[in-house]
């Protein structure tokens, strides 16, 4: 078979196949599913001696915790001449404790598994932990050491408030 006829031949069933394909494509798509159902889970509440609001919902469908410590605190609490304090002093929580340093804390955390954030807007500060359940009880602990007991280094604060400020000059 000459080339010519090859060529012609192979075009015509690449455009008889361009033309099948081009016939699916404007079929109408499946409509959609129903619905799934989802129940928010009842939210308890709970104050602790020392005035902490706490707030639990329970799902037990994946053995995963989180807790978030919610304060009254914020850059709506901040002295005029102040401000910025909030949102640093968050950013320290995560550099350790009293007796560990942001290295340490880090490697306990990550030894657990868990993630620890803290950080504050306008009209409140928080901090949170994510862990398996069977993992929590020390993911918690070693959080509330960090906002209880931080480590509030002056390299630490240096270097966060540095970083703070680079950030804003971009």
């Amino acid at each position: 078979m000459p080339f010519a006829r090859k060529l012609s031949l192979g075009l015509a069933l690449l455009y008889s196949g361009a033309a099948g394909a081009q016939s699916v494509r404007t079929t109408t798509p499946p409509g959609p599913g129903a619905p799934t159902k989802y129940s928010v889970p009842a939210v308890q509440t709970m104050t602790l001696p020392n005035g902490v609001k706490i707030a639990l919902m329970e799902r037990h469908t994946l053995p995963i915790v989180s807790a978030r410590i919610q304060l009254d605190a914020g850059a709506v609490r901040e002295a005029a001449d102040k401000s910025g304090v909030a949102v640093l002093t968050a950013s320290l929580l995560s550099e350790g404790t009293d007796k560990l340093t942001s290295a340490q804390f880090a490697e306990k955390m990550a030894d657990l598994g868990a993630s620890f954030g803290a950080g504050a807007g306008f009209g409140s500060a928080a901090a949170s932990v994510n862990s398996l359940s069977n993992v929590f009880a020390p993911a918690l602990a070693l959080a509330a050491t960090a906002v209880v007991r931080p480590r509030l280094d002056q390299m630490d604060f240096n270097r966060v408030r540095a970083a703070s400020i680079a950030g804003f000059e971009r």
